[in-house]
C-alpha cells in the first residue's frame, strides 16, 4: 500500500470512530404497571416556564422528565395538589396553576 493509501485509511478509521461516539438520548420506557394505573392518588406537577399545572399519576413523572431531559428542557417537579384544585379531569389534565394560598373569606 502506498503511503496516500493508509492516510486515508486512518482517516476513514477516525472519521468512523467520531460518528459511532455521538451520545444517544436514554430511551424513556414506561415506567407505569397496570397496579400503578388503577391506584386512584394523582400528583400535581407544575411546569415552571409557563406555569402550568398537571395531574399525573406518580409513575409517570420520571417518564415525563426523561422526555424533557433528552429534550433539553427543565425538568417538572412535584408541587402540592391544591395548586390543580383548578383543573377539572382526571389523570393528565392540564391547565393554569392556582395560587399557592387560598383566599381567606372573613365572615
Amino acid at each position: 500500500m502506498s503511503k496516500l493509501s493508509v492516510v486515508l485509511l486512518i482517516a476513514t478509521v477516525v472519521v468512523a470512530i467520531e460518528a459511532t461516539s455521538v451520545v444517544r438520548p436514554n430511551r424513556c420506557w414506561d415506567r407505569c404497571t397496570l397496579k400503578d394505573l388503577q391506584d386512584p392518588r394523582l400528583i400535581c406537577v407544575r411546569d415552571r416556564a409557563t406555569n402550568s399545572c398537571t395531574k399525573l399519576r406518580p409513575c409517570r413523572l420520571p417518564e415525563r422528565n426523561c422526555i424533557r431531559r433528552n429534550a433539553g428542557k427543565e425538568l417538572l417537579r412535584e408541587t402540592c395538589l391544591s395548586q390543580c384544585r383548578w383543573i377539572p379531569g382526571g389523570s393528565s389534565a392540564s391547565g393554569p396553576c392556582a395560587p399557592k394560598k387560598r383566599p381567606v373569606i372573613k365572615v
